[in-house]
């Protein structure tokens, strides 16, 4: 199969295929797009898109790698939700999940996959309730890490993870009768402003307020 560049401007050139050759050079570039990063079926073939390949060529780039299992929707939501559920709220993960073309049901069942796993293995099978629990400490984890609460990475089995430095640490401090009526005053409008901030990405005030509020 022979490839063309075409020149693109500011010089750099991008690859296109011959007359004739879009469905096999479309499956190309799907493999190799494939190899640089997990996508799901949306951002391939937004990207395959970028090629000027025919729709036909591109549904057939879509279903030869979905043949191999390349490209499955749900393993990319459960992987993403694995990656980054001590990071953000569970509702951010979804809406990212969302815009990347992933299906409601598909995110679901990725969400519960991602949990199931991080269950410690057992005989029975795991039940959605322990899987949704075992994500729960991870979002716990994740309004401590945005919160600058340092005992974030305590439940962490990583120990690297533990040298992780924090701005600040919301709990603890100095006896009440040592801070100043103005001290308390700015602590609180900080406090108020944390938890607006934790809402805004997600995550519910109950899991928040049992963080941050002492």
């Amino acid at each position: 199969m022979e490839v063309k560049k075409c020149k693109r401007r500011g010089g750099k050139k991008k690859e296109r295929p011959e007359k004739g050759e879009e469905a096999a050079f479309a499956k190309m570039k799907a493999l190799d797009l494939l190899l640089l990063n997990d996508r799901s079926e949306k951002m391939l073939r937004d990207k395959l898109k970028t090629y000027d390949l025919p729709a036909d060529a591109i549904d057939e780039a879509i279903e030869y790698v979905k043949s191999f299992n390349y490209v499955n929707d749900i393993r990319f939501a459960k992987n993403y939700v694995r990656r980054m559920a001590e990071f953000k709220s569970l509702t951010e993960i979804k809406f990212y999940l969302a815009q990347k073309g992933v299906d409601k049901d598909d995110i679901d069942e990725g969400v519960l996959m991602a949990g199931r796993e991080m269950v410690p293995k057992k005989e029975e099978e795991v039940s959605d309730e322990e899987a949704m629990e075992a994500l729960h400490e991870l979002q716990i984890i994740a309004i401590k890490r945005i919160a600058g609460i340092k005992d974030a990475l305590d439940d962490l089995d990583e120990p690297g993870l533990q040298n992780i430095e924090f701005e600040g640490n919301i709990e603890g401090g100095d006896s009440e009768d040592e801070i100043s009526d103005e001290d308390k005053d700015k602590e609180y409008e900080k406090s108020k402003k944390l938890i607006a901030k934790l809402l805004r990405k997600g995550f519910s005030y109950n899991d928040i307020k049992s963080c941050v509020v002492n």
